[in-house]
């Protein structure tokens, strides 16, 4: 990197390029001119890691820029003044394709470093939101399938996704054992609602609620036909009527199918969608 006072001097040098023929040249400061430019060409930093350096890049652009213009000028008078400076012409020529070739590159590598920085950025908002899909639960993930759309949500975005998301699932799970406890409370003209969790229903509330209605049919029918009695086979069934999705559904079914699978009694299981 340049420091300052020897940008601000290679700068003037650059300011002014003068060159006065009568058939040869008489007057030129074009050597020390080139030189001081082709020196601002070869101090140009192409690092660019700081804020600063794009500045500086794209004053160096501009200045390159004038540069050319200002040699195509002076040769363009030079021309005006004698017909026989090949040699100055020649020079003029190569540091002038120098110094374009140098502004094309620096052009090239501020657009190539800016892609880069942006993709870095860019990558690492994706981590991050990876990062925060992939420490919820198993259950949670299966709620985001979605997975390329929320990796490029903003993080706020994707936080509130996330929240609403998880929300409407767990009242989802809620539904049907709320639907079971109030259900059960009609059926047996008792205040039985009891406390469900949202991820599962516990098997001893299954199995009090299973003995407490199996009491009351066999007492109800007994009293009203007069003729069933606790010795008497006969065919039953036992309800649930579930209202969740798919997953959920089977859970419960299992759970159920496994808890009475083993009684003799129990003649079958089925789950059955009603619509």
């Amino acid at each position: 990197m340049l420091s300052s006072a020897v940008h601000l001097n290679l700068v003037r040098r650059m300011t002014e390029l003068t060159i006065t023929l009568t058939g040869e040249v008489r007057e030129s400061n074009f050597e020390e001119w080139k030189d001081g430019l082709v020196e601002r060409i070869h101090a140009v930093d192409t690092t660019l890691s700081e804020d600063d350096d794009f500045s500086s890049a794209n004053d160096s652009i501009r200045q390159f820029r004038d540069a050319e213009l200002m040699l195509k000028n002076a040769k363009q008078a030079a021309l005006e003044q004698a017909a026989d400076i090949n040699r100055l012409f020649d020079a003029v020529d190569a540091v002038t394709e120098e110094t374009r070739q140098a502004r094309l590159t620096l052009e090239r590598r501020i657009r190539v470093r800016r892609q880069e920085l942006k993709q870095q950025a860019l990558q690492a908002h994706f981590d991050s939101n990876a990062a925060t899909l992939d420490a919820l639960t198993t259950a949670q993930q299966a709620l985001f399938q979605d997975r390329q759309y929320l990796l490029s949500l903003p993080f706020d975005e994707l936080e509130s996704t996330i929240a609403e998301r998880i929300g409407v699932w767990q009242s989802t799970l809620a539904e049907p054992a709320i639907q079971y406890a109030a259900n059960s409370s009609d059926a047996t003209g008792h205040d039985n609602t009891q406390s469900f969790d949202s991820a599962s229903i516990d098997d001893s509330g299954i199995d009090a609620e299973h003995s407490s209605r199996s009491a009351g049919e066999s007492i109800e029918g007994s009293s009203e036909t007069g003729e069933a009695s606790d010795d008497v086979s006969r065919t039953w069934r036992v309800a649930i009527d579930l209202s969740a999705p798919r997953t959920k559904a089977d859970q419960v079914f299992t759970r159920v199918r496994d808890r009475w699978k083993t009684d003799r009694a129990v003649v079958s299981i089925d789950l059955l969608a009603v619509d």
